[in-house]
């Protein structure tokens, strides 16, 4: 039979003694500790992690968004999926002084369009339409936001971001 080491042989009662004192072989429920788990009225609230942090309301979006995925490094060709809940992908990065094919398929159930402003873009897919179109580079760097104008689409903040870098 294996033998305990001399100083854990040592400390077993000890051990014992702690756990057995403190009362944590016995599971208290959380609410029991506070009249049902209601916070005591000389709870305050602190300060101490953020303190200048007000709470305030925030207005949640009409529906569930999209998780934004990992930008996506274009070389001049891209596949845009138009869904009834967003882009996929919601954004993506492409170098200045390329121009970019754009490969758009509408999955969703209803007409949604691809938007973007500063570069005159604006075409409009049916349900299972596919499209595509070929920009020149954007001039200058930064982000250029694509959407939809349509008024289901406008509510639910059908929006994307496109990054053109060197």
């Amino acid at each position: 039979m294996p033998t305990l080491p001399r100083a854990v042989a040592a400390a077993a009662p000890l051990i014992m003694a702690l756990v057995l004192g403190l009362g944590w072989g016995e599971w208290i429920p959380v609410a029991s500790m506070q009249g049902e788990g209601t916070p005591t009225a000389e709870a305050t609230p602190s300060r101490a992690a953020s303190p200048g942090a007000t709470p305030q309301a925030t207005q949640l979006p009409l529906y569930t968004p999209i998780p934004v995925s990992e930008a996506r490094n274009v070389v001049g060709r891209l596949t845009i999926e138009l869904t009834d809940r967003g882009f996929i992908p919601s954004r993506f990065e492409q170098a200045i002084n390329q121009p970019i094919a754009f490969t758009l398929v509408n999955t969703g159930t209803r007409r949604h369009t691809f938007n973007i402003d500063e570069l005159d873009v604006a075409i409009s897919l049916e349900p299972g339409e596919t499209k595509t179109t070929t920009i020149p580079s954007p001039r200058r760097l930064g982000h250029y936001t694509y959407y939809s104008d349509t008024p289901e689409d406008r509510a639910l903040g059908m929006t994307g971001t496109m990054t053109i870098f060197i």
